[in-house]
């Protein structure tokens, strides 16, 4: 049996989306050319924030960045613990266990402070943005690494949303035919 595939709006839309977060990101690299040349981050959450409906995208977003920020701030607090503990990427076994329950416990707290902030199920972005900030410890700079992932997380559902509501909104052709 043969497939069709076909070319659909939400791989044009995605596409688009992901070329505006590389050149956003490009951008940025002008004022600051040490960061890393593609925003993996912001590729995947652009592609993974397209929708079909754009009040949908609009909606999920706004849920997608309110987990980020808590992540970010719930992982910065777990990795200010860890360097304050003077874990420094030496890995000996009661290290890696510390490591490990602090990973733990941002985890946590980004899943209850997102629960909290009704975040719905988009508290699980929460917990992995955590979840990075604490293994990126190990980095040259730790704070600047897990705030570049949040940034790219922030172009991406912000390019998503973006191409969405006002490049190629299927809602506004529906109204201008009727």
């Amino acid at each position: 049996m043969k497939q069709k595939i076909r070319i659909g709006m939400r791989k044009i839309k995605s596409l688009i989306a992901v070329t505006l977060s590389f050149l956003i990101w490009q951008g940025l690299r002008l004022l600051y050319p040490a960061m890393e040349v593609h925003p993996v981050f912001a590729y995947m959450y652009a592609i993974i924030e397209m929708r079909f409906d754009p009040q949908e995208t609009k909606q999920f977003a706004w849920l997608r960045i309110k987990a980020t920020i808590i992540g970010l701030f719930s992982g910065l607090l777990f990795l200010t613990i860890a360097i304050v503990l003077g874990f420094s990427g030496q890995k000996t076994y009661p290290e890696i266990l510390w490591e490990f329950l602090l990973l733990l416990a941002s985890c946590f707290v980004a899943l209850t402070v997102g629960e909290i902030f009704k975040c719905k199920n988009f508290s699980g972005i929460a917990a992995i943005i955590a979840a990075i900030c604490v293994v990126s410890i190990h980095g040259t700079n730790p704070y600047l690494y897990a705030s570049m992932r949040t940034l790219q997380t922030l172009i991406g559902v912000g390019a998503a949303t973006f191409v969405n509501l006002y490049i190629v909104n299927p809602a506004k052709k529906k109204k201008k035919q009727v």
